[in-house]
């Protein structure tokens, strides 16, 4: 069921399609941010909002926004609770070479920072999800390095090696033969106060990647998303996830 969604961008405008404009045909696009709950998991406290800043384009000479945003919730599990976060910052790496634009990485680094100062007041611990567009390699930007430095673990990391688990991207029409995924994007973070004070983290993970192999495909030869799922399972010591 959905638990929490907040509606970032939506934007409606004329669309030429070759007949007579004026008349033109409609488009309209909406994007929102949402995290879906197991109908037998106790949640509370959904809660969600559009970043303070966001990327200005225009358009035709109109000026509009792309704007990202957060959803989260309280979700309790075998007595425990932890605030669950999913995010899209702002991607700055542009462009078919991958460029990373210095003026859009400060607003994807800025939404970063204000959605750590609202995180900074759960009295639970975190976990944030999302296509953080921030590559743990440093070759996109530096918001993974900042998460990090904020007392964020990455789940990929943690117990036994893994592999690349690249999750982006596939060809727009999804039709690409050969997996071309290639940076890995999508992450799973933690954060108590154990590891918010600098301390490793005690606990056990599973995480594993999904629709990202061949056998993934649709009858007709799509790739399931542009990006690869992120499966993961985090067992936290109880005492360290009820603090």
């Amino acid at each position: 069921m959905q638990a929490s969604r907040t509606t970032t961008f939506d934007v409606e405008l004329p669309m030429y399609t070759g007949g007579p404009c004026p008349p033109c045909d409609d488009l309209r696009l909406t994007e929102s941010v949402a995290v879906l709950a197991r109908s037998d998991v106790e949640i509370t406290n959904p809660d969600g909002d559009v970043f303070a800043i966001n990327l200005p384009i225009s358009v035709e000479g109109f000026g509009i926004e792309i704007v990202k945003g957060w959803a989260s919730i309280d979700a309790t599990v075998k007595g425990v609770t932890r605030r669950f976060v999913t995010t899209h910052l702002e991607p700055a790496d542009i462009g078919p070479d991958h460029a990373v634009i210095a003026e859009v990485e400060q607003i994807q680094l800025a939404q970063a920072a204000e959605l750590v100062g609202i995180l900074d007041g759960s009295d639970v611990p975190v976990i944030l999800t999302g296509d953080l567009n921030s590559d743990p390699d440093g070759g996109t930007t530096d918001t993974y390095a900042f998460f990090a430095g904020e007392g964020f673990v990455d789940a990929w990391t943690k117990g036994r090696p893994r592999g690349d688990g690249y999750t982006a991207n596939q060809a727009a029409d999804l039709l690409n033969t050969e997996s071309q995924l290639f940076h890995r994007i999508d992450l799973v973070l933690y954060r108590d106060d154990f590891t918010a004070n600098g301390r490793p983290f005690r606990g056990a993970v599973h995480a594993e990647l999904l629709g990202e192999e061949q056998a993934d495909r649709t009858a007709s030869n799509l790739w399931p998303s542009d990006h690869a799922g992120v499966l993961a399972r985090l067992f936290p010591p109880p005492a360290l996830a009820s603090r």
